[in-house]
């Protein structure tokens, strides 16, 4: 890996169908040796599991992990997998290689979700078959068809934001109808099949705060409107709502109001929200 060709950019490994269903398969990122490269792997059935930075990513079909080696990361089949891991990977080595990756992790985070129909799949797996058959002409032209992929990915990574399905559209219907429930914002991410870093990144950019931030606004907002109405306990109040208890609704309530609900509920009017 010393010619210059591999110091820019280089694919020299891939395999295009891989199935594991073993607890046994798990990999360390940090002990796959010192010279930097990057392990891009595509699920094409089941799931596995990617682990970084304290958190463990679920690797569903139409997803794959992106990881930085050297880095503290793993990779494994889950211990409770019920269906084989079926994947397909590339190494990408060289000083561009390595940038690529880093540009994708950081704008679609560590585990990025493609539609499993997506024509890019069918590119990653023609991609790899050629590498490992050793079908290019030289490594130039294989360099070539692998930047020609990264930049098709990028594409169709960002494609939700467009077509599909819009994952802020949803997150919010699902906010506004069941706020009253103990969903988190990792279960809106799941829902939209997007990273969390990523739902989050592009719903506050389309509201303006944070999909937390989000939820909380339509709990209080119901509740200002059921506090005034009724004398309803405020532990009630706090469970019809969405609020974990009274407490959790009076503190959050005094934030965002700047009065305690009893005082709001005396008053018997909605004052202006901070918020």
């Amino acid at each position: 890996m010393t010619d210059e060709y591999s110091a820019i950019l280089s694919v020299p490994y891939a395999r295009m169908h891989e199935s594991i269903n073993s607890p046994r398969y798990q990999w360390d990122c940090l002990g796959r040796g010192k010279e930097p490269f990057v392990i891009f792997q595509q699920t094409l059935e089941g799931a596995g599991c990617f682990s970084i930075d304290g958190r463990t990513y679920e690797v569903p079909a139409g997803s794959a992990f992106v990881s930085m080696v050297p880095e503290e990361a793993r990779y494994f089949y889950p211990p409770d997998g019920r269906k084989p891991w079926v994947f397909c990977w590339l190494n990408f080595y060289g000083a561009l290689g390595v940038e690529l990756w880093r540009r994708m992790r950081e704008q679609f985070g560590p585990v990025i979700h493609i539609p499993p129909d997506s024509a890019v799949i069918a590119q990653l797996t023609r991609l790899a078959r050629k590498i490992r058959e050793r079908k290019f002409t030289d490594r130039y032209e294989a360099g070539a068809e692998a930047y020609a992929f990264y930049m098709n990915y990028w594409r169709e990574a960002a494609q939700p934001l467009r077509a599909h399905s819009d994952p802020v559209a949803e997150a919010v219907q699902t906010c506004r109808n069941h706020f009253r429930d103990p969903i988190s914002v990792k279960e809106l991410a799941a829902q939209c099949k997007l990273s969390r870093e990523h739902f989050s990144r592009i719903f506050k950019e389309s509201e303006g705060i944070s999909p937390a931030a989000y939820l909380r606004k339509q709990r209080l907002e119901a509740a200002a409107e059921m506090l005034p109405l009724s004398r309803i306990p405020l532990e009630e109040v706090a469970l019809r709502t969405g609020f974990y208890s009274a407490r959790h609704l009076m503190k959050a309530f005094g934030r965002a109001y700047g009065k305690t609900p009893q005082q709001y509920r005396r008053e018997g009017h909605s004052p202006s929200k901070k918020q």
